[in-house]
């Protein structure tokens, strides 16, 4: 008989490997005992994109025995899916603990689905989650410019089960007034009363009235994130001197949700870092540079800093 690990280590070198997927596909290979044991752990990581791809791993999904969906721990939906379809497969992946959800797969339907369960990272955009979609399958939400009364309707519940557990969260909102209690934003005023959250992140900056405000009223924020395409940053946002809000211009969601989906550090990790730099004075300013792809050469204001 061949010697065998303790169970313990090797899962946890499974569990490693898991990280990098190709890695645990070769380690099934020359660990075949092991295949039917840790399987589920290919799934931890589901991200539904294109529609024939999405249908590709829901079938394989629903082909392995037993069926893994309770393995998935991140799932991302960044395509256009039909919404029953993608209802369906939320569903059934019970176990989520990070949820990037793009604008076109969100609507208040989904909102009985995520009553239970205990999602940990949140990216989405509310007021569209909030939103009641026509009961016409061929009427599609319209953009915010275009629908600007139902969105300054839509209310965002934030004591919705959902929230219970959050603790990152990430709002694809547009949030384009000065005044705080505003129609349509008095959610913002309400991010304090979320009992889990320590990670806030707008991918539209609010106006510095805004967020000066939610830094006042959320000493349990650990970090204000605010990631954005230039040219779209209010300019008094420098004037801001909480070493809790980060500036990232230019980031790539997508890549980077998958980058902490498999255990890299992603703009989370990299902005607390950078934050608890500035409370020991080794690091200042709110601009966080840790790649090529956050260059100053494009945003030159943002030397004064």
């Amino acid at each position: 008989m061949s010697p065998q690990l303790p169970l313990e280590l090797e899962r946890q070198i499974f569990e490693t490997a898991a990280q990098k997927p190709s890695e645990i596909v070769k380690l099934f290979l020359v660990a075949r005992r092991n295949a039917n044991r840790y399987h589920t752990l290919l799934y931890r990581v589901v991200r539904f994109g294109d529609p024939r791809k999405t249908l590709r791993i829901a079938s394989r999904l629903n082909s392995a025995s037993p069926a893994p969906w309770s393995a998935v721990r991140h799932l991302c939906a960044d395509w256009m899916l039909e919404m029953p379809r993608f209802r369906d497969l939320l569903s059934r992946c019970t176990k989520i603990t990070h949820l990037y959800l793009s604008t076109f797969n969100v609507d208040s339907s989904l909102l009985p689905i995520l009553d239970n369960i205990r999602v940990q990272s949140l990216a989405v955009n509310l007021r569209r989650l909030f939103m009641e979609r026509s009961q016409d399958p061929d009427d599609e939400l319209d953009d915010y410019d275009e629908d600007q009364a139902s969105w300054d309707s839509t209310p965002v519940d934030l004591e919705h089960p959902l929230f219970s557990s959050v603790t990152h969260l990430h709002s694809f909102d547009y949030i384009d007034s000065e005044n705080v209690s505003a129609k349509g934003i008095e959610w913002v005023l309400k991010l304090s009363t979320l009992p889990a959250l320590t990670h806030l992140a707008f991918s539209n900056p609010p106006h510095p009235d805004i967020l000066e405000t939610i830094l006042n009223t959320c000493p349990r924020l650990r970090v204000l994130i605010l990631s954005f395409d230039a040219g779209t940053l209010y300019m008094d946002i420098l004037d801001i001197e909480d070493p809790r809000l980060v500036v990232i211009p230019d980031r790539e969601d997508e890549k980077d949700w998958e980058l902490g989906a498999y255990g890299g550090d992603d703009f989370w990790i990299k902005a607390e870092e950078f934050v608890e730099n500035k409370k020991r004075g080794d690091a200042d300013g709110a601009f966080l540079r840790f790649s090529p792809l956050y260059s100053t050469n494009s945003f030159p204001w943002s030397k004064a800093i």
